[in-house]
């Protein structure tokens, strides 16, 4: 794995890696200090700021944003150019919308479509 200084979206900068997905397709990019579960899928479009947790099975989509401490959980499914902001939790099996906005600190157990 091969890592880099990546600028994410709140200007903070952080050691890199394009992450991998399971079946060996490429995926987003990953801060060094983030969580990901290897089921997990993420576009080769998403960004995952330092330390996110992303659980098993969950669903990063195209261009979304996962902001730095956030978690998704499992079985999730985050939608093409949604931002998921700093601290924000998201539940299992919850589905966020394409371009949907949650807020730093928010927590979502239910769909938000």
């Amino acid at each position: 794995m091969q890592t880099f200084t990546h600028i994410f979206k709140d200007e903070v900068s952080a050691p890199s890696y394009r992450w991998t997905n399971l079946d060996g397709s490429e995926g987003g990019i990953v801060a060094e200090s983030a969580n990901i579960h290897p089921t997990a899928i993420i576009s080769p479009t998403a960004e995952v700021g330092p330390g996110a947790r992303i659980d098993s099975y969950a669903l990063v989509c195209e261009d979304a944003r996962i902001g730095r401490w956030a978690r998704i959980g499992r079985w999730a499914r985050i939608g093409d150019r949604a931002r998921i902001g700093n601290d924000a939790r998201i539940g299992e099996g919850a589905r966020i919308g394409e371009d949907a906005c949650i807020e730093p600190g928010t927590c979502i157990s239910a769909d938000l479509t």
